[in-house]
């Protein structure tokens, strides 16, 4: 069966009946790769996790209120003819301040 396969392409011995025909490994290379492929991901999934949290102790830059005042009137879509992108970010200025009014307060 197993008679015309080529040999395990890490250790260079027989792949052995038990492995399916597609297999390019043995079970004790496959089983070696796997586990070394699980620790390089669990350490990356680490380093990930340690950036969030280092960027959720970062605070968020403060505006003044007296520029976030100017600067809601200036986008209002008042001034703008109704526009959608100066309601927008209208909205979201006005989501900033509160925002900001909550944390003061």
């Amino acid at each position: 069966m197993n008679d015309n396969r080529q040999p395990c392409a890490a250790c260079y011995g027989p792949l052995g009946s038990d492995v399916p025909h597609y297999a390019r490994l043995c079970r004790p290379c496959f089983t070696q790769a796997k586990r070394r492929e699980t620790a390089e991901l669990q350490r990356r999934i680490e380093a990930l996790e340690a950036e969030v949290e280092r960027l959720r102790g970062r605070a968020a830059p403060v505006i003044d209120a007296t520029m976030l005042r100017r600067l809601i009137q200036l986008c209002h879509p008042d001034k703008h003819s109704g526009c959608e992108a100066a309601a927008t970010a209208t909205r979201w200025l006005i989501e900033q301040r509160d925002a900001a009014r909550r944390v003061a307060a």
